[in-house]
């Protein structure tokens, strides 16, 4: 009994252009890259206004709070 080997016709090249051409249409049409995307950037501008808010306040984030500021003892001598 003979067994022939399966054939297979030869596909493209592979090359790091066409790894990254498909890398890059996999990026742009996965939708969790734009979820993902949209999310990180809220929580940056968060961030950088809740930094700018605290910064604003006389006293920092101890006073916005409304904490009490601990201030060192004096030596005695």
């Amino acid at each position: 009994m003979t067994t022939l080997a399966p054939t297979t016709t030869p596909g493209p090249a592979l090359s790091p252009a066409r790894v990254l051409h498909s890398e890059w249409h996999k990026l742009w049409t996965v939708r969790s890259t734009w979820i993902m995307l949209a999310a990180s950037t809220a929580l940056a501008l968060v961030g950088l206004g809740l930094g700018a808010l605290l910064r604003s306040v006389p006293g920092g984030i101890t006073a916005f709070i409304g904490g009490v500021t601990v201030l060192p003892e004096e030596t005695a001598q």
